[in-house]
């Protein structure tokens, strides 16, 4: 890889690092913003997810367009300081969720630099790290997972013309468990074709039945499916009317970016037309439930997921759920 191809992705990785910052403290860029008008509280973690987003999509998939994505927001940014700058706004950059870093020219020109390498990216199509030609993505996955079950086997093995032997090996002999995740046929079919069980993307009982059936067509024995049932967020809570104050306004911007990555004919367990808090909240999507109230639903929906970190949850309130999980719910139901 030449040297010129690295420098778009130093731009790349510094927007994702950016996007992080401003998500782990959204309030470091409130700031900035509310300087040109905006002041919807949920305005810098959109911005940070967007950076995310953009940022990872260029370092993984690379080409022209993810590319003029990253420039073009480095120049927005680039032109929100410099106008900043000029009114001599007495406010911190929010830089890396930073507050002592005022805004200045230095700021400016550190933005317009970083432009820069990415556009060197729209020049020449910098193409993602890994190289992977998405459109054949079936097909790498299915070598990839017989790569990965001969590494953990131990032995020397063969892998685009080097020996390769894995050390040390995994605890559990032949590896950890693999599963493969999907929402359309095509997934279970190559889910059961290598042996090994489908992770459902949402909750259509056929897919379970395309699996098995092609498990008995095959021959393949054993083969089993996780189809997702209930909500997708859980917290546990002794307090479920104040926790809600605090996680609704997070779960309602990531149900609307979940949303904005359906594809026509594409699902998935997270589905939610919600556009304010009370409908999201009779949409059941995302709940949070005193220790009684999990256990009721474990016992109808026999699966539970907690994702404590759903859209950069504080992570003392994650703690608190988990925690109260692990005292006042997990017991009772492995008392059943």
């Amino acid at each position: 890889m030449a040297a010129l191809d690295l420098l778009p992705y130093l731009a790349a990785g510094l927007l994702l690092v950016a996007g992080a910052s401003k998500v782990r403290h959204p309030d470091t860029m409130a700031d900035v913003l509310a300087v040109i008008g905006v002041t919807s509280p949920h305005a810098p973690f959109i911005l940070g997810l967007i950076e995310i987003v953009v940022g990872a999509a260029a370092l993984v998939f690379g080409g022209f367009v993810l590319w003029g994505l990253v420039t073009a927001l480095y120049l927005a940014f680039a032109a929100l300081l410099a106008l900043l700058t000029r009114n001599d706004a007495e406010v911190s950059c929010g830089c890396f969720g930073q507050r002592s870093t005022p805004v200045g020219r230095r700021q400016v020109l550190a933005d317009l630099g970083t432009a820069g390498l990415a556009a060197i990216g729209v020049v020449i199509s910098t193409p993602g790290l890994f190289g992977a030609d998405r459109s054949r993505r079936g097909p790498l996955l299915e070598e990839l997972v017989g790569v990965l079950r001969q590494a953990w086997a131990g032995e020397p093995f063969e892998f685009r013309g080097a020996t390769i032997v894995v050390r040390p090996l995994p605890l559990t002999p032949g590896g950890p468990m693999l599963a493969v995740g999907g929402s359309v046929a095509a997934s279970a079919k190559r889910a059961a074709r290598l042996g090994l069980p489908l992770f459902a993307g949402h909750n259509d009982p056929e897919l379970g039945e395309i699996y098995q059936a092609e498990c008995a067509r095959l021959g393949h024995e054993g083969g089993w499916t996780m189809i997702p049932s209930g909500p997708m967020f859980v917290h546990v809570s002794d307090d479920p009317e104040r926790d809600w104050a605090r996680i609704g306004p997070i779960a309602l911007d990531d149900a609307a970016v979940m949303a904005s990555w359906q594809t026509a004919g594409n699902r998935s367990l997270v589905d939610s037309a919600a556009t304010t808090l009370h409908d999201l909240r009779l949409e059941g999507t995302y709940r949070v439930l005193t220790p009684d109230e999990c256990v009721a639903l474990c016992r109808e929906v026999h699966t539970l997921t907690l994702h404590p970190l759903m859209g950069g949850l504080d992570p003392d309130l994650s703690w608190a759920s988990l925690e109260l999980f692990e005292s006042d719910v997990l017991p009772r139901l492995r008392a059943n």
